[in-house]
């Protein structure tokens, strides 16, 4: 999976973006926190719809417009499911085993939110996302393996809550 980083292309607005306040106790995902774009299938979605209005518009195709009009609806409506999978999701620190050093860490992130929200990634840095999905009521209680390169207190950073459901045509994180 290719995601968007923005820390490499612009660091000036991944800076202003991404605040180095640190959250303690729970976050809730709300309009503040949650950012979409378009992955690269969406873009390619959004140049054929350009190309398909394009030769509606040169060839008077009354159908053309229909079926473009239609498909850029049904993009809009899954622009807006993406952004409602990640809205109003509770996010709470679980706790972690200890370890030693070498070994990964088990860091537990629980997740609550009031309707079923399927297709969730949770996401540190370089590792791979793991995926979990929200369809039970109640906290569900993801582990999330950081390497423990060091002795000591560990700190994992940042980890990103992101999504791509319903159709894959937008990436949402908060």
């Amino acid at each position: 999976m290719v995601t968007l980083n923005l820390q490499r292309f612009f660091p000036l607005l991944a800076n202003l973006i991404r605040s180095r306040r640190i959250d303690s106790g729970a976050v809730v995902l709300d309009r503040k926190r949650i950012y979409i774009v378009p992955t690269r299938r969406g873009l390619l979605f959004a140049v054929f719809l350009l190309a398909m209005l394009l030769g509606s518009i040169n060839y008077a195709l009354s159908l053309g417009f229909v079926l473009t009009f239609l498909l850029a609806g049904l993009g809009l409506a899954g622009m807006l499911h993406t952004y409602r999978n990640l809205a109003g999701v509770r996010i709470t620190a679980g706790g972690a085993a200890p370890v030693f050093a070498g070994e990964a860490a088990q860091f537990y992130l629980c997740l609550e939110a009031a309707g079923q929200r399927p297709a969730l990634g949770l996401a540190w840095k370089k590792q791979p996302a793991q995926w979990v999905d929200l369809l039970e009521p109640g906290p569900h209680c993801a582990p999330v393996s950081v390497p423990a390169t060091q002795r000591g207190w560990l700190t994992p950073g940042r980890f990103t809550l992101f999504t791509l459901f319903p159709l894959g045509l937008f990436h949402a994180w908060g």
